[in-house]
């Protein structure tokens, strides 16, 4: 069943082009070789990567406390490598014939996601492991495609195929048993809880109206309406839900919380709107209870803000302002909760110990 797309509280969500039609039947394509990892070194002095502009491709995410890895294309080829900002150095995990068009790393750091396409209308998803294996390969119709990893199961993935006309269908894939099945939910952007249960959101047809949390059981497939409402932007972590509403007085009110209500934290954050629509910068997860995000000076229209934005942690509700005055782009921290890469196309990174600031990519002229 096809479903209509309605963007009910705009996050920082990028979907990636070249996915299955939802009404064909999704194939499972089998497994690949291992590929052999090179090692090249750079300055280590500088901790800085120098690229060629002409090559470079993009930032994926941290695969360690040192780790980052990104694409480089290079001859025909697309080339997944790591830079490590500790040592310097530069090493190859993987490389494909086909386009790159997004990396995900699982939370485990054992597993890496790649979306690739060889034309605009389809995808081939690649799942392998650290070592370059292939351990899963599916082939996608579509043309966009959304993409919800289980932080807990890397064999648990959603993908939510939209058509040209902005309709979609939701598929969990079980990677152990290779199964691809249709999953009836409602939310174009459903979210983890746990293993065994989807969070989506039920919302009224007015962008900047609140909505009510619904929960998907994948062993039963039946949903049920929670007592969580109005909710005007959701994310989840394991068994944790963050929630956010809006007060009378256009405060976004943060909530941590589990599905029986029981609240973990909560604090209170300036609201920023683009005059259809409520805009919340994607949060970043450091465990149940802590999270980054580019947090907003005051509320406000997008278009009307002059004042900065300041990378925050949020522990058990309190905040801290770590760095003033960065760029609202999509945060990604390390696992120890150290660095984290900002701006536009992750080439920063910042200390969080020191408050450092500098561009670890540097391209040569």
């Amino acid at each position: 069943m096809r479903r209509i797309f309605i963007v009910v509280g705009l996050a920082v969500v990028i979907l990636v082009g070249c996915v299955q039609k939802a009404d064909e039947s999704p194939a499972i394509i089998g497994k690949t070789e291992t590929k052999t990892k090179d090692v090249e070194k750079v300055d280590i002095a500088r901790k800085v990567y120098e690229a060629d502009q002409s090559t470079f491709h993009f930032v994926g995410d941290w695969l360690s406390d040192s780790k980052i890895v990104f694409v480089e294309k290079d001859l025909g080829l697309y080339l997944v490598k790591t830079f490590d900002v500790e040592t310097g150095e530069v090493e190859l995990l993987y490389e494909d014939p086909f386009i790159i068009t997004d990396v995900l790393i699982h939370p485990s750091k054992e597993y890496i996601l790649l979306h690739t396409s060889d034309n605009p209308n389809s995808a081939v998803i690649k799942v392998l492991s650290i070592d370059g294996v292939i351990h899963n390969e599916i082939s996608i119709e579509s043309s966009e495609l959304a993409i919800e990893w289980n932080n807990l199961d890397p064999s648990l993935i959603l993908f939510t195929a939209f058509d040209s006309d902005w309709t979609f269908d939701t598929f969990l894939y079980n990677g152990k048993d290779e199964l691809f099945t249709l999953v009836e939910i409602d939310g174009p952007f459903p979210k983890w809880y746990g293993t065994k249960k989807i969070i989506t959101g039920y919302f009224d047809e007015h962008e900047l109206d609140s909505g009510t949390l619904v929960v998907y059981n994948t062993e039963t497939g039946s949903s049920e309406l929670t007592d969580i409402a109005n909710v005007v932007y959701f994310d989840t972590y394991e068994e944790s839900i963050l929630v956010v509403r809006i007060d009378d007085e256009n405060n976004a009110i943060y909530t941590i919380m589990d599905l029986d209500g029981l609240i973990a934290s909560e604090w209170k954050m300036p609201a920023v709107s683009n005059y259809s629509e409520w805009v919340f910068q994607k949060v970043t997860w450091d465990g149940p209870n802590r999270i980054f995000l580019p947090a907003p000076e005051e509320s406000g229209e997008l278009d009307d803000l002059t004042s900065p934005y300041h990378l925050t942690s949020i522990v058990d509700g309190q905040q801290e302002v770590l760095v003033k005055d960065i760029t609202p782009s999509v945060l990604r921290c390390s696992p120890d909760g150290e660095k984290c890469l900002t701006g536009y196309a992750s080439e920063k990174l910042i200390d969080l110990k020191t408050k450092e600031e500098i561009d670890w990519i540097q391209f040569r002229e």
